[in-house]
């Protein structure tokens, strides 16, 4: 046997003074009832297909609530989980776009694919952060303080402007050949850091203020 606190309430000082103590005794019970509870999703005010599910399961002839909440459960949640396999489908298929265009050739188009993609992909992670704050437990999950594959994709997407695409050899002629581009790098340093001789002539020591006399 265990004892368990009801949720607090009123009552007059009569019924205080005539039982003093409020108290319920229940068998413990062995199992815990682990079903998830029907709650209202923020996607469902977001999504039109959501929306429509909804009006036509609530619009049906029952009249009692409780069996017009059950359909709209019955209705929305394979919809549910459907959205959620093909948002990690979009997801992948996203990222494995931006990896390729961010790995090829540097073109006005590409770059312009390469914008549209990372909108889309920062869009999809939102939702899927979405998707799983609502369902955790955890409470410090706020919008300023947030760890997801979104801010991956905001910090990653510097990579292409950091990728030299060509370079102007010495003939001033622009090659974006990845081995021509590595060998007039490995060029210009070559010959600005070769050693070459230099004689006491080369250098004015007048200019130099004297610290010994």
């Amino acid at each position: 046997m265990v004892k368990e606190r009801l949720d607090r309430f009123l009552i007059s000082a009569n019924t205080i003074d005539n039982l003093p103590f409020l108290t319920t005794n229940l068998p413990k019970e062995d199992f815990k009832d682990s079903r998830l509870f029907f709650k209202f999703d923020t996607c469902w005010a977001k999504e039109k297909e959501a929306k429509d599910i909804i009006k036509k399961a609530w619009s049906s002839n029952d009249t009692n609530i409780i069996e017009k909440l059950k359909k709209v459960h019955e209705e929305l949640d394979p919809w549910q989980h459907g959205r959620y396999r093909r948002m990690k489908n979009s997801i992948r298929k996203l990222v494995a776009r931006i990896k390729k265009l961010i790995d090829g050739l540097y073109e006005e188009s590409n770059a312009d694919m390469l914008k549209i993609a990372r909108l889309k992909l920062g869009h999809l992670y939102a939702e899927e952060e979405s998707y799983w704050a609502q369902r955790s437990r955890i409470k410090w999950l706020k919008e300023e303080d947030r760890n997801t594959c979104f801010f991956h994709v905001q910090a990653t997407s510097r990579l292409k402007k950091n990728k030299i695409e060509r370079l102007k050899d010495s003939n001033v002629i622009w090659v974006n050949d990845t081995n021509d581009i590595c060998k007039v790098a490995w060029d210009y340093f070559h010959n600005l850091f070769k050693s070459e001789a230099s004689s006491h002539d080369d250098f004015n020591l007048s200019y130099i203020q004297r610290s010994v006399t």
